[in-house]
């Protein structure tokens, strides 16, 4: 989830997210999502727009990261703590290949360890994909215990130690690497957020703006209300999300460009070493990789 050195907050303090009346709040309903083709043709369009949000981020002492300017057309994946080699990310890079655009992580290194999220917990318990077992063919999975949970309760992910001694980024960054990209498709926002006190109420408004002109986000919003995280996605949408949403697209005109990407249980397992092979696996479903729909 979002460069450079910090600035003194004092002198380039974020405006505050007004209070909104009821009637003027932002509905999930409100914010279109596009499709790959309709994300492109926007990108493509809005390319002139570059230099007024760059200018507008001058001003406030902040720059867009340098890595975004060596890609051509760039779609990012704006959840990660770290990045790494689950089947989520493969399924990402599928949306960005078939969408003709260049795939870039963008990550948050210095975000807090914390035991509620399922997400972290399985940083340090990885569970892999093993084979298919059974009559039924089900899914066999191994857990991996690289560290423990509750003893790094709070620090920051990028203070993380793994058992092995191997820095808990380090490690899930030698799993990406098997993709065979280049080190510039990850991007740690950890120092841009800093700039805002790490306060998500701030920096998201920051984050949004990259995907104005700069790149398309490949996200989901939509809240499972069946899910364990639930609540806190519910507060992070209505609380940080919907209002920072509004603000950025009232300020320019034009809603950030985002791509709906889907979610099923399956992608939270992380692809074993054979990660070329992983349409043998069968652990995304089919659905999830028929992209028609996309144009």
């Amino acid at each position: 989830m979002i460069i450079e050195s910090p600035i003194q907050m004092s002198a380039h303090r974020a405006v505050r997210t007004p209070d909104l009346k009821p009637t003027e709040r932002e509905k999930m309903s409100d914010v279109p999502y596009l499709t790959l083709a309709q994300a492109k043709a926007a990108l493509i369009e809005r390319k002139h727009m570059r230099k007024e949000i760059e200018l507008w981020w001058k001003t406030r002492g902040w720059s867009v990261p340098e890595a975004l300017h060596t890609f051509g057309l760039v779609a990012a994946f704006g959840k990660p703590a770290v990045a790494t080699r689950r089947y989520e990310d493969v399924l990402f890079l599928e949306y960005a290949k078939a969408g003709g655009f260049d795939p870039v992580w963008m990550v948050y290194n210095q975000c807090a360890f914390s035991s509620e999220s399922p997400f972290k917990r399985r940083l340090l318990h990885p569970t892999f994909f093993e084979r298919r077992g059974g009559r039924s063919g089900n899914i066999v999975t191994r857990k991996q215990k690289l560290a423990g949970i509750e003893v790094n309760r709070t620090k920051p992910i990028a203070n993380i130690m793994l058992d092995s001694g191997v820095p808990l980024v380090e490690y899930h960054r030698g799993l990406h690497r098997s993709f065979g990209l280049p080190d510039q498709s990850v991007i740690d926002l950890s120092a841009c957020y800093a700039q805002f006190d790490n306060i998500p109420r701030e920096y998201y408004k920051a984050y949004l703006t990259f995907f104005i002109a700069h790149c398309a986000l490949v996200e989901n919003f939509e809240i499972d209300r069946d899910e364990e995280t639930a609540p806190q996605l519910a507060r992070f949408v209505d609380e940080v999300f919907l209002p920072a949403h509004k603000e950025i697209s009232d300020l320019f005109g034009v809603a950030p460009i985002i791509v709906h990407f889907p979610w099923h249980e399956s992608l939270q397992y992380y692809v074993p070493d054979n990660v070329n092979n992983w349409r043998e696996h069968g652990v995304i479903p089919e659905h999830l990789l028929d992209l028609t729909h996309q144009f």
